[in-house]
């Protein structure tokens, strides 16, 4: 007599749940493959992100504090090891940061997206600590508390799922383990065209303003390469970035999804100067047909075809950056083969694949 198999039940972990950006596209898509899932985390702005408001929520009480989740980090390693797994056969962490750091009970399963290892500890010359907060002579015994702090959390893993090969090479150098590439879901069909769409003659900034995003560089180029320029996204470096552009840079601040669809159609190309983990940035523009400029290292080496759908610049220079603007005016680029290498990255592939993966560490425990 065959008996109904039983479904796994599930918990989700996120580091904090406070502002939209790509990690948040990975745990949505994640709470979508687990509709009945709880969700815990260190901090959740309900008024930020109403997307989860009918969820169940676990928060630390870090919550209730009135400070900037970044100055929490080193205490939300500790906060997120009080919440009790034992009910559950599988834990999914979505992780840049702490959200690994659980108590594992022994019988149950950790499935970790890791978006990176904490970044501002293992790789420093990309995203350093000081860069978000000046700490003077602290600075060096926090890095080491909280890289004794990953190390520890790691440990806590079954299975690592890197949303890049360039992340799963950096969770080998820090953590010594192994990673599945599970690229991050893009829902490409809502960036793709019905139609034929009219270019425009600007190129186009997305996403959020913050220094490691390396926007400065972006108004610069244009200024030096006197392109147009159209950034979309608001920041911290806002102000910053308003003193120093030209009268070809326009600044349209917080745009609506709809909007932003527009823009990527729209514009004749899109520039991302980050040395980014993955960067869903560069996938959205080529689903919308439309060509990247990147910075080539990271992430976009793995999305953009160089000469195809974009070009990669080599250096993270100013000079770099508008050489490259300036030999992308004098090539075509094809729509359809930016559509379709968006493709690759579509949301049902991410489903598919975690799914399998799912079943596969799932199986090996019955082994």
């Amino acid at each position: 007599m065959n008996r109904k198999k039983t479904a796994p039940k599930v918990a989700i972990v996120a580091d904090w749940i406070t502002n939209p950006g790509g990690d948040d596209k990975v745990l949505r898509a994640l709470c979508n493959l687990f509709p009945a899932a709880p969700l815990y985390t260190t901090i959740y702005k309900q008024e930020d992100m109403p997307h989860y408001k009918n969820r169940h929520i676990y928060t630390t009480w870090l919550n209730k504090i009135l400070l900037p989740h970044q100055v929490l980090v080193p205490l939300m390693f500790n906060a997120l090891r009080h919440f009790d797994f034992s009910s559950f056969d599988l834990i999914i962490s979505s992780s840049h940061t702490v959200g690994k750091s659980i108590t594992k009970p022994a019988r149950t399963k950790h499935i970790c997206y890791c978006h990176t290892p904490l970044r501002y500890v293992w790789a420093p010359e990309i995203d350093p600590l000081k860069s978000r907060i000046n700490l003077g002579p602290l600075e060096a015994p926090l890095l080491s508390l909280l890289k004794k702090y990953d190390i520890r959390s790691s440990k806590t893993v079954d299975r690592y799922v890197a949303n890049s090969h360039y992340i799963a090479e950096r969770i080998k150098r820090a953590y010594g383990a192994a990673a599945t590439v599970v690229y991050p879901p893009v829902e490409t069909a809502l960036f793709t065209p019905r139609e034929k769409v009219s270019k425009g003659d600007y190129f186009l900034a997305a996403g959020r303003l913050i220094s490691y995003k390396k926007n400065d560089l972006i108004v610069k180029a244009c200024n030096k390469a006197n392109v147009k320029l159209v950034v979309a996204g608001t920041g911290p470096e806002l102000n910053r970035l308003k003193a120093i552009r030209a009268r070809n840079v326009q600044f349209l601040g917080y745009v609506s999804d709809k909007k932003l669809i527009e823009l990527y159609q729209q514009a004749k190309g899109i520039i991302f100067a980050a040395h980014e983990d993955f960067g869903i940035v560069p996938v959205e523009a080529q689903a919308s047909g439309t060509p990247v400029v990147a910075y080539g290292a990271g992430g976009a080496k793995e999305t953009v075809i160089d000469g195809k759908t974009g070009l990669l610049f080599p250096g993270q220079t100013v000079s770099s950056l508008a050489k490259t603007l300036v030999q992308f005016e004098k090539q075509k680029f094809s729509s359809r083969a930016c559509i379709v290498n968006a493709q690759r990255f579509d949301k049902k592939n991410f489903d598919k694949q975690f799914r399998q993966l799912i079943n596969d560490v799932l199986s090996e425990e019955k082994k």
